[in-house]
Formats: C-alpha cells, sequence, structure tokens
C-alpha cells in the first residue's frame, strides 16, 4: 500500500528497524559497560543529564535532531558525495562524519555503524522519510531504553530478546533489499 510517493509496508519496516536497531544498541552497551568503566560512565553521564533536562530539550533530541541530522548528512552530504562517487563511498563517507559529530567516543562507534545502515536505506528507497522514521524511533527507543544496560538481565533479556531482535532486524534489511531489487553495483556494499 502506498500513500503518495511512500510505501506504508517500507515506512513502518524502517520504523520497526530503528526499533530493533535500539533494542540491539542497549544489549551490547550493557556487556561494553564493564569493559571501559570511563568510557561508559561520561556517555552515561551524558544521556542522563539529557533525559533530566527540559521537556524542550529532550523534544529535539527526539524529534528536531533526527530531522536535521537526516537532513544533512542523508540529504546534503549524501547527495554531495553522489555526484562523483559510487554509492557505497556516499553511504561510507556520510557514516564517518556522522559518527564524528556525535562527539564521545561511545556515540562515534555506534552513529557511525547506525549512519551505515541508514545511508543503505536512503540509497535503496531514495527517500529521507524511511531515514527520518527509522531514526526518529532509534531514538525514542534508546531514551526508553537506557535504564536496560543497568537492570539485572534475566534469561529473557539476556539471550532470548537480543536473539529475536537480531532475527527481525535481519528480515526486515532482506525485505528492503528484495522490495527495492536487491543490491545493484551501486548500493552493494
Amino acid at each position: 500500500m502506498t500513500v503518495g510517493k511512500i510505501n506504508v509496508k517500507t515506512a513502518a519496516m524502517c520504523g520497526s528497524l530503528g526499533i530493533f536497531t535500539a533494542v540491539l544498541s542497549a544489549y551490547i552497551l550493557g556487556f561494553i559497560m564493564p569493559a571501559f568503566p570511563e568510557l561508559m560512565e561520561q556517555y552515561s553521564a551524558d544521556i542522563e543529564a539529557l533525559i533530566k533536562s527540559s521537556v524542550t530539550l529532550l523534544l529535539y533530541v527526539l524529534i528536531l535532531a533526527p530531522i536535521i541530522e537526516e537532513a544533512l548528512f542523508r540529504y546534503l552530504i549524501f547527495n554531495i558525495i553522489r555526484k562523483f562517487l559510487k554509492d557505497r563511498w556516499a553511504i561510507i563517507i556520510q557514516a564517518v562524519l556522522f559518527g564524528l559529530y556525535h562527539g564521545n567516543i561511545v556515540q562515534i562507534i555506534y552513529a557511525f555503524l547506525l549512519g551505515l545502515l541508514l545511508g543503505w536505506i536512503r540509497a535503496k528507497t531514495e527517500h529521507l522519510l524511511y531515514c527520518l522514521i527509522f531514526h526518529g524511533l532509534f531514538n525514542i527507543t534508546g531514551v526508553m531504553l537506557d535504564n536496560f544496560a543497568k537492570t539485572e538481565r534475566t534469561l529473557y533479556m539476556s539471550i532470548l530478546m537480543p536473539l529475536l531482535t537480531f532475527a527481525a532486524s535481519v528480515y526486515i534489511v532482506w525485505s528492503i533489499n528484495r522490495s527495492y531489487g536487491g543490491c545493484d553495483q551501486q548500493t552493494d556494499l
């Protein structure tokens, strides 16, 4: 089903992928935190300050930041690079810049990986809206799951939820890839 030029199924898949990616990121951060206490302490302080800050700032991070970041990285930068290089290079370069933009080492790493996925979605679908849906739901879910890294893990939380999340994410990426003609020479990483 499409609404205008937007495929509702693709929009739903990208939203779901944003949520699943946030869950997987929270799970991975929960395991990384004990290994790098100084880095994770700074990251946690940044996130806690954000959550405790004003509603206006929280709305900025959850709504306005994805709009600005997607316009800058997946529209402007991606399109400029794409004029001179293949899509794979546009995806990689904008992802590196997106990671560096986030500032602290923890966010640099996962923002780079997130940038790769968002760049791939942009190249595959040719729609910025799908990236906005993914990014917005990723941020909202990430804020909601921030306490996940600090909680005691049950068997479900430690093993089953990440496996189900990973399997669902792989299926969604496969479905998007199949819906948009598989990997072609331009977008094949």
